[in-house]
């Protein structure tokens, strides 16, 4: 009793602390002491990522824009090393800190072990703040999933600001990142400290991209056993001329085929801007100094291939079908990182207020098979794997208590965009039928004319009518319900349950 009881005092004096020291903590002052910061490990050769040309689409009152499927324009062009080919790790690295290191040491591991030749390891002269020194290694490239490391004063030889700088870690197979910051963002963020507590924009930018693979591990779902197997690395940090004229999109003067990585972003003057408050982006949201920056996430995603999901509702009055009716997905669908973009992941682990929500899934099912589909594609492409639909879909209906609706007319209304966004369903269904004796109806195709890779044509509206008159009742669904299905394993023949509500009990 007394131990629970002890137990029980301390768990609430954490969380009566978390709050001061979580949110607070980025304004520690910075310590006057050393900080060999790993930036990060670029490899050479690259290669050019995967470049597409989409069906363009105009139909007359229609759908516009870019169509799946793709074709890929640079299919034979080598966009990974061969094996036994000869490539180049080269670690970046920099003191970080405030005084000079003392004589330090220096190693490269790969799969966990030393790389015991010349050039893998050994000891180095005293490092000056702000210099930086760079390590090359030779490998010969292994198809697989390997791991290369690069790690200096092993076993804390002498103090610094942090240790978690010391080393960085990367999956040979890994996708690469490419980051651009103007020197004001840069200089700023030694005033602050990130979350590996160091105070430097590297570490920080490092941060963010071990914060999305932690995610990426945890992704458990019956279609993702292994979580989302993709990994990423951060291959390049370029500083830009602090004069830069930022273009808006990526704020990055690259894009992410040509340059020869996966993604790209450019972090630019404008985040420095000072708000109503007084506040730059970073102070007005200090969670994403000390945490995961979850916009900055989303757009990576789209960097990855991920479409904006926030583009499946259809509002009230674009409804011609079933006027002042209009479809929002549930809850826990909105609450997706490529859906919310950071307002929900901010709310529901508390802004740093409380202790991390190890039990927090970031991406959801769909968008974690999706990133298992094209695990080891190059990037340059978005919602491609949107056309994954099966050939012949079978819905049975139900009510409330998810009772079959027998013998009722279906009306299936496809959403129709010709814009980013603003889909609406016509007033002219695109199929009709009649419920079985189970309730059921089978469309034996896809429900899609054409697919387009934004989401933004991916709502399906079901209007159910009694035979004998009676209340009209509406369900819906989307793409990623039906993508889901075909991977699981019915690419050919798909079922799905469809929840529906009278019409006039619907949103409105």
């Amino acid at each position: 009793m007394f131990r629970s009881s002890l137990c029980l005092a301390f768990a609430l004096l954490a969380a009566g602390s978390s709050a001061q020291v979580l949110t607070d903590r980025w304004r520690d002052p910075k310590p006057d002491l050393p900080d060999l910061s790993v930036r990060f490990i670029e490899r050479l050769p690259r290669y050019e990522g995967t470049r597409l040309k989409y069906r363009p689409i105009d139909e007359p009152n229609g759908n516009k824009g870019d169509g799946l499927p793709v074709t890929i324009v640079n299919p034979d062009a080598q966009k990974w090393p061969r094996p036994g080919q000869t490539v180049t790790f080269i670690a970046h690295l920099r003191n970080a800190g405030t005084v000079t290191t003392p004589r330090y040491d220096w190693r490269w591991v790969i799969d966990g072990r030393d790389v015991v030749s010349a050039g893998g390891g050994g000891w180095d002269a005293p490092l000056e703040p702000g210099k930086e020194r760079v390590y090359r290694l030779s490998w010969k490239w292994q198809e697989g999933r390997h791991f290369v490391a690069f790690e200096v004063n092993r076993d804390r030889k002498f103090a610094e600001i942090t240790h978690k700088n010391n080393a960085v870690v990367d999956a040979t197979d890994a996708l690469s990142f490419h980051f651009f910051v103007q020197p004001q963002v840069y200089e700023w963020f030694t005033t602050v400290k990130n979350g590996l507590d160091s105070y430097s924009w590297d570490d920080w930018a490092q941060f963010q991209v071990r914060e999305m693979n932690r995610q990426f591990r945890d992704e458990i779902h019956p279609a993702t056993p292994d979580g989302i197997t993709v990994r990423l690395r951060l291959d390049r940090i370029t500083i830009l001329p602090a004069d830069y004229k930022d273009p808006g999109g990526t704020h990055a003067p690259e894009d992410n085929v040509t340059g020869g990585n996966d993604g790209v972003w450019g972090f630019t003057a404008g985040l420095l801007e000072k708000n109503d408050e007084g506040k730059n982006f970073y102070e007005a949201n200090p969670q994403w100094l000390l945490g995961p920056e979850w916009p900055l996430c989303h757009e990576l995603g789209h960097q990855l291939g991920q479409p904006d999901y926030y583009l499946l509702p259809v509002e009230k009055g674009r409804n011609g079908a079933l006027p002042g009716v209009g479809y929002f997905p549930p809850g826990w669908f909105a609450d997706q990182m490529m859906f919310s973009g950071n307002h929900a992941h901010d709310n529901n682990i508390g802004r740093n207020r409380i202790p991390w929500d190890s039990g927090y899934r970031f991406w959801g099912e769909h968008a974690a098979r999706a990133f298992n589909r094209d695990r080891h594609v190059r990037r340059g492409f978005f919602g491609t794997f949107l056309i994954d639909v099966p050939a012949v879909n079978r819905f049975v209906f139900l009510d409330e208590r998810n009772q079959p609706l027998p013998g009722y007319q279906v009306a299936l209304h496809v959403a129709i965009s010709r814009e980013y966004g603003n889909a609406r369903f016509d007033a002219k269904p695109d199929f009709t039928g009649t419920t079985g004796s189970d309730g059921s109806w089978t469309l034996r195709r896809s429900p899609w004319r054409v697919v387009l890779n934004w989401t933004n044509n991916g709502a399906v509206q079901f209007v159910l009518r009694p035979r004998n008159g009676g209340a009209v009742r509406v369900g819906f669904l989307n793409i990623t319900d039906f993508n889901l299905a075909y991977w699981r394993g019915y690419a050919d023949s798909a079922t799905y349950y469809v929840v529906t509500r009278p019409a006039d009990e619907a949103e409105k």
